[in-house]
């Protein structure tokens, strides 16, 4: 979660805002008259997105189940494409103008099929090539007022249709593509949502990256394909589901005033409940309430916080110098070194035994090894932030590296050679 909350009013203008200038960009621009200001246009309505999800992350989730009654299709289904990579790109800890990039390309990729598409009927509009393929059309249409990295990534979207090599295959193309697929399945198929759309696409996937995006959506938890979802009794009555914890579902009841802010438990299994995906938000004031709804200490946190690292490479000698449990605080406040210092002492442990605790791999390790494992969590996390298009291959790359050191003899530590390769 969050440390800064901002006003739920605050929230829902920002949201509302977005979707009104996002439908406006499609409506303004179909004629491509300013094609000049296209790019423009798309990073300052990406920068909005960002910033509307960092207020709230079960707003984020909830726009991928609701749906706005005033807003026109095309303008709906690409607000749930930007959502599902930015969820992506913050559990990876991608930098700020990778995800504007990637969330411009998003907006961009519907710009030439959104005057077909928000004029045609469900029917018609679910089993057209331009709602399954809006990329491909955009880069037809808009290949030279394009920028650099839409096109790139659109071609390669589209080359990778016919190429089976996985090493040649851009896994940020393969994201826009992966996500637009998802879109397109819910589209298809209201009634099945978020959660059927990745299981079907997992069942079809034949390619790492692909199966590696759809993980990640996955372990975001069922607060992804859930929150804004409306539930429902045999007795008529109605909940907005914010999010389930095992046989528990956490709802807002929806009443004739409106929808309430008070956070009800309900047993799914006793009370025969059914969850319906693909909500209508009647009422903008939804999202207000969902926001406030978020800082209850009923909700648990999903989203990793990204851009904050607490030990800096110039300050990994002065916690080498600091008492055991001054340390422990410190690496529980930075996962990424903890897990490296806990793999290194499983290691080298005499057992071969995973290490779960601390203090047991701080006392085993010792303070000589200490300064180089810190040094490599840092690495880890550097070339995770840099965003690496084929990081699985540096990461193989990287372990070969090491092993050929160690057949080498060279006369350095293990956790020395780790750092080198």
């Amino acid at each position: 979660m969050n440390n800064t909350v901002l006003p739920a009013t605050e929230t829902t203008a920002h949201w509302q805002q977005l979707y009104q200038q996002l439908q406006a960009f499609y409506q303004h621009n179909h004629d491509q008259s300013e094609a000049e200001q296209l790019t423009q246009q798309a990073e300052q309505l990406a920068k909005q997105l960002v910033i509307c999800a960092e207020q709230s992350e079960l707003v984020l989730f909830a726009q991928l189940q609701c749906s706005p009654e005033d807003i026109r299709f095309t303008a709906s289904i690409a607000m749930k494409q930007a959502c599902l990579v930015l969820v992506i790109a913050r559990r990876l800890c991608w930098p700020a103008a990778l995800l504007q990039q990637l969330i411009s390309s998003v907006w961009l990729s519907y710009l030439a099929v959104s005057p077909v598409l928000d004029a045609q009927q469900p029917e018609q509009r679910n089993s057209s090539m331009l709602l399954r393929y809006p990329a491909r059309y955009a880069l037809a249409r808009l290949k030279a007022k394009l920028p650099v990295y839409a096109r790139q990534w659109f071609q390669h979207a589209y080359d990778s249709e016919s190429q089976q090599r996985a090493w040649r295959r851009n896994p940020f193309s393969d994201l826009l593509s992966l996500s637009g697929q998802l879109c397109w399945l819910m589209a298809r198929t209201p009634a099945d949502g978020l959660a059927a759309a990745v299981q079907i696409s997992y069942w079809r996937c034949k390619y790492p990256q692909e199966r590696f995006y759809l993980e990640q959506w996955a372990a975001t938890g069922p607060a992804l394909w859930q929150c804004g979802s409306i539930v429902s009794d045999q007795q008529g009555k109605h909940w907005l589901l914010l999010e389930q914890q095992a046989e528990l579902l956490l709802v807002l009841a929806i009443g004739q005033q409106g929808l309430q802010l008070a956070i009800r438990s309900l047993s799914q299994t006793e009370q025969q409940l059914e969850i319906q995906p693909n909500t209508s938000l009647q009422h903008w004031h939804w999202l207000q309430n969902i926001a406030q709804a978020e800082h209850s200490d009923l909700i648990h946190a999903r989203l990793p916080e990204s851009g904050q690292q607490y030990l800096a490479p110039t300050l990994i000698k002065q916690f080498c110098q600091q008492s055991l449990p001054q340390q422990l605080s410190l690496l529980q406040q930075d996962p990424a070194s903890r897990n490296v210092l806990l793999q290194a002492a499983s290691q080298q442990s005499r057992e071969q035994l995973p290490i779960q605790e601390t203090k047991h791999a701080l006392l085993l390790l010792g303070s000589a090894q200490l300064p180089w494992l810190l040094a490599q969590a840092q690495c880890q996390r550097f070339c995770q932030h840099q965003a690496q298009p084929h990081h699985g291959l540096l990461q193989q790359l990287q372990q070969i590296l090491y092993i050929a050191l160690q057949v080498q003899a060279v006369a350095l530590p293990p956790a020395q050679l780790q750092l080198l390769a």
